[in-house]
């Protein structure tokens, strides 16, 4: 049919609106009502599939709001026609075509609506319809803001029994591994497919473009919510056991997000207000210490949790979070040692129960309500809540809280996994617990600031921190933190005589490399089993076996899987591999001495990547390694020297020259002036956190606040 000509003897055909999955759909006018309806054309082989129901049969048997009602079959010329309701509107991939990309707050609105109709069909008797082509160009949008899912052509009726479809029906890019003819679909495939929606929308990628994978969200705007990018990362799991398992558990999760984000936008403008009453004119951040910076590398910015249970490391903010409920610190240690990791570490996983790891997953649906939790609490009168960092003087900790009359809680080092806070306290007003988003760090030439820079990151944070060393020609990190450099545990499984590196970069080359796989390669130091640390060639025949495409793929999957990437790389800028470090790192860190030669030599590296890869300058700072103020160019002037780009100092250990040549590393013995020097670079970069005055301030009076409503009852611990 064409424009012009009548149908059933009351259409009047006014256009084509499109082609479906299975067949040509037109807009129609009834010339006796003037009503518009949608008419589609569908072959009478729609049914090749056996286990496959007829478009019409399945449409015949829906009822929802936002579904299309089948209003009559038709057959002319020895076609069939369904009518259905006519949706006056614009598609999704429209309006992302006019926009280029979708405000999360909308997003989020609309992911609660696909899911409810989701729900709907997947809960249909006597068996769920699996819809199997979600995509923006299937969801029209109305005028009055509502979605609704169009063309039902490739939609199936779920058989419990059967192991596989028996076509491959779907939108490449858009449809689920399973689609592909490996198994069954089910709902879970349909979740697979509106989180790559959800996540096209919310960052304009197209997922049949370059680089045709799903990265994490905030790789393309630091502003998205984590919960967001934890949500979206789950449902886009390559497994279906590890997605959401159904669209009742996605809406939940959905609906929590969007409550707590309301709530926060509402403590926003309450904060502000406060501040505009405490606020004192002229004062300072940062009184103590007014030549220096402590803001984080990045963006950061509040973010409220209104959750309780577990903490989840896939959570990726590096943003303060305040959280209410009893807080936790992960999987205890000893779990940890038996292979549990404390945390979902592909992506945020559905449900409880055995992994192919050999761990023990939690229940996904507390992901999105938690974060890390790194207590920086001290509540009046209760000794069992140390200060995370041990840092003896409470004057260069600015988390510190001097209550008079109550005991030094700071100087405590062993911190316990969970944080025990009694139900009397108000919560409400209680500081901040702490949180990341994941990074990469490259570190450029210096495996000894590299080494201690991932050990001290894994003791002070308490996250999931990978180490590789990738520098081919003059491997150190397993002499630096004096570990095996052929695994035992890669001889134990047939694969003698192989470093970590070895093993991950075969995987990486094979595109088969799986958190697992880089637990198992790394090795592990039995004083901090939260590092896992991928040793690194020592064959040169390998130099030229490694490939760079592999060393691209092993970042994004250590960017997916740990907390804090470290990466060694040498100095040549002509290396392949540290090239592709420097070009994917979150930031780059030149650890140097304060000697104006080496400045030169590296700020005009700097230039070269600017001018030919275009590397953002500001990506790579500086660190002054073994500084020595009395000799060297000063902080200030290295400052300046670097435009800005200095991190901070790292001073100089007698200590240290005496360890390199023990069978032991310093990391473990270093004094706690260095472990200082290593504190602060980690809340320059985000890992830690950092209080101001006005939030020292608000945290006194919510302490004093809470004494008071407390003031006629005995409280723990005194």
């Amino acid at each position: 049919m064409q424009a012009g000509d009548y149908f059933a003897e009351k259409y009047l055909i006014e256009k084509i609106l499109g082609k479906g999955g299975m067949g040509t759909v037109y807009l129609a006018r009834n010339t006796r009502t003037g009503m518009f309806w949608a008419v589609k054309e569908i072959s009478r082989e729609t049914g090749t599939d056996a286990v496959m129901p007829s478009e019409p049969d399945l449409l015949n048997r829906l009822d929802h709001p936002a579904l299309p009602r089948l209003y009559d079959i038709v057959e002319q010329d020895g076609k069939l026609y369904m009518i259905t309701d006519y949706i006056d509107g614009i598609s999704l991939d429209k309006k992302l075509e006019a926009e280029g990309r979708i405000a999360e707050d909308t997003i989020t609105d609309w992911a609660i609506q696909l899911c409810l109709v989701l729900d709907y069909l997947h809960s249909m008797k006597p068996n769920p319809i699996i819809y199997r082509d979600i995509k923006p160009s299937n969801i029209m949008l109305t005028e009055n803001g509502t979605l609704k899912l169009i063309d039902f052509g490739t939609a199936r009726e779920y058989k419990p029994h059967s192991d596989a479809d028996t076509v491959y029906i779907g939108t490449r890019g858009y449809a689920a591994p399973e689609q592909f003819g490996t198994g069954q679909t089910s709902a879970a495939s349909d979740i697979y497919s509106l989180g790559v929606t959800l996540h096209h929308l919310v960052t304009g990628k197209s997922p049949i473009e370059p680089p045709f994978r799903i990265e994490p969200i905030r790789r393309y705007d630091e502003s998205l919510s984590p919960e967001l990018e934890a949500i979206i990362s789950k449902c886009t799991c390559e497994s279906p056991s590890d997605r959401y398992q159904s669209a009742a558990e996605l809406l939940s999760d959905l609906s929590a997000f969007r409550d707590r984000k309301g709530a926060v936008q509402q403590q926003k403008l309450h904060i502000t207000q406060e501040l505009n009453v405490f606020q004192i004119p002229g004062s300072p951040v940062h009184p103590d210490r007014p030549s220096e910076s402590y803001e984080p590398v990045g963006s950061c910015k509040p973010v409220q949790s209104f959750g309780t249970a577990q903490s989840f490391r896939t959570v990726q903010s590096y943003d303060p979070v305040q959280t209410y409920g009893p807080v936790h610190r992960g999987a205890p240690a000893d779990s940890r040692e038996n292979g549990h990791d404390g945390g979902l570490p592909e992506r945020a996983k559905a449900g409880t129960g055995p992994r192919n790891d050999g761990s023990t997953m939690y229940n996904a649906s507390n992901a999105l309500h938690n974060t890390v939790s790194r207590n920086y609490v001290n509540i009046p009168g209760h000794t069992d809540i140390p200060n995370y960092v041990n840092i003896p003087d409470h004057t260069d900790n600015p988390n510190y809280v001097n209550i008079p009359g109550h005991t030094d809680i700071r100087n405590e080092t062993n911190v316990p996994d969970e944080v025990n806070i009694p139900n009397d306290v108000d919560m409400k007003n209680t500081p901040p617990v702490y949180s990341f988003r994941r990074k990469v760090i490259t570190v450029w030439d210096n495996a000894e600031f590299g080494c201690e820079f991932a050990y001290t990151a894994a003791k002070l944070t308490g996250s999931e921190v990978l180490l590789a060393d990738l520098d081919l020609l003059a491997p150190k990190a397993d002499l630096i933190l004096n570990v095996n450099k052929y695994p035992p545990q890669l001889a134990r499984n047939d694969m003698p005589g192989h470093s970590g590196l070895d093993v991950v970069m075969d995987a990486a080359d094979k595109k088969i490399l799986t958190s697992a796989l880089l637990k198992q390669a790394a090795a592990v130091r039995k004083d901090m089993k939260n590092l896992y640390i991928i040793t690194g060639n020592y064959r040169l025949d390998n130099y030229e076996y490694y490939s760079e495409d592999s060393v691209t793929y092993l970042i994004d999957k250590c960017y997916r899987h740990f907390d804090i990437t470290v990466l060694l790389v040498n100095r040549s800028i002509y290396d392949a591999f540290t090239l592709a470090a420097l070009l994917r790192s979150d930031v780059n860190i030149a650890a140097v001495k304060g000697e104006i030669g080496q400045l030169r030599e590296y700020n005009a590296y700097i230039a070269f990547l600017s001018e030919k890869q275009q590397l953002p300058p500001d990506n790579t700072k500086f660190v002054l390694f073994e500084h020595d103020s009395s000799a060297a160019m000063s902080e200030g002037e290295v400052f300046q020297a670097t435009q800005g780009n200095l991190l901070g100092a790292v001073s100089y250990s007698r200590k240290r020259v005496l360890y390199r040549n023990m069978n032991s590393a310093y990391a473990c013995h270093m004094e706690k002036e260095i472990l200082r020097d290593y504190s602060r670079i980690h809340k320059k970069l985000g890992f830690l956190p950092s209080e101001g005055f006005v939030p020292r301030l608000r945290m006194l009076e919510s302490l004093a606040a809470g004494m008071r409503k407390r003031k006629n009852k005995p409280m723990e611990g005194l």
